[in-house]
């Protein structure tokens, strides 16, 4: 991340959920974890989920 999206993160003071999916191909993967850490938040990788990770579950 730049310094302006670093300086903006500082900023957050709301609770911060970051989730991830493990096979997303549009973002790379150490953005989520980056940004939780920035933001004093929390990360969570969905194991399989792409870069819709809401879309890709499915009952079973």
């Amino acid at each position: 991340m730049g310094a302006g999206a670093e300086a903006v993160c500082a900023q957050v003071r709301c609770p911060v959920l970051v989730i991830s999916g493990s096979m997303d191909v549009c973002q790379d993967p150490r953005r989520g974890p980056r940004l939780a850490e920035l933001t004093g938040g929390r990360s969570v990788v969905i194991e399989g989920g792409g870069h819709l990770v809401q879309a890709a579950i499915r009952s079973r």
